[in-house]
């Protein structure tokens, strides 16, 4: 038994209390929604800034074993004069993928996985050549890419954060943020020296 179809004098009508709690309930799951994509930024942030501190404790992991079979707890270097991605290739050892040293937040790099195939644009953390890793603790080993090497230096805005500041490995493992650099970045012998890509 089917009903007959209703037509529009027949239909009874919605009281319009119904229709304003139909559009309050839309309006309400809008504003949810919303407020889910506004949060979603900031989480998202703060996610590839993890990786960004999880990368640099990987590689600070990866130079202390370097240096553990040195005798005399050297941090890798490549040659005279030294490069980032020459000292970072010594690492292939004990790190399996070179994607480590791609920080999420730099959009014009991206991450190479081979260590043979690494450039400037894959390779987002500078490093201070010629140390011994624990000598001072808080010495700095590597940084997110900075060209400064001063205390107080800043990130330039092309630096993987922009300007807002940078993480930075110390020589006894730990890495922090830092607005600006909190020591000099110095070799063993007092020299002022970053390398960057």
């Amino acid at each position: 038994m089917s009903t007959p179809i209703q037509t529009d004098e027949e239909r009874p009508e919605r009281p319009e209390r119904q229709t304003w709690i139909y559009w309050l309930a839309w309006i309400s799951v809008l504003v949810v929604l919303g407020t889910v994509w506004l949060l979603g930024g900031p989480r998202g942030e703060k996610a590839e800034g993890n990786v960004c501190l999880s990368n640099l404790k990987q590689i600070g992991l990866a130079i202390a074993m370097y240096a553990d079979e040195d005798r005399y707890r050297r941090c890798p270097v490549d040659g005279d004069p030294p490069t980032v991605i020459g000292s970072m290739r010594l690492l292939t050892n004990l790190i399996t993928r070179a994607t480590i040293l791609h920080c999420p937040y730099n959009t014009r790099g991206f991450a190479e996985a081979d260590f043979t195939k690494l450039t400037r644009k894959s390779v987002d953390y500078s490093y201070v050549p010629n140390l011994i890793w624990e000598e001072n603790p808080d010495s700095p080993v590597a940084a997110d890419r900075i060209y400064s090497t001063q205390r107080g230096g800043h990130w330039p805005i092309s630096g993987n954060h922009k300007n807002a500041g940078g993480n930075v490995l110390y020589s006894d493992g730990h890495v922090s943020w830092n607005n600006s650099l909190s020591a000099p970045l110095k070799d063993k012998d007092g020299k002022e020296v970053v390398l960057s890509p």
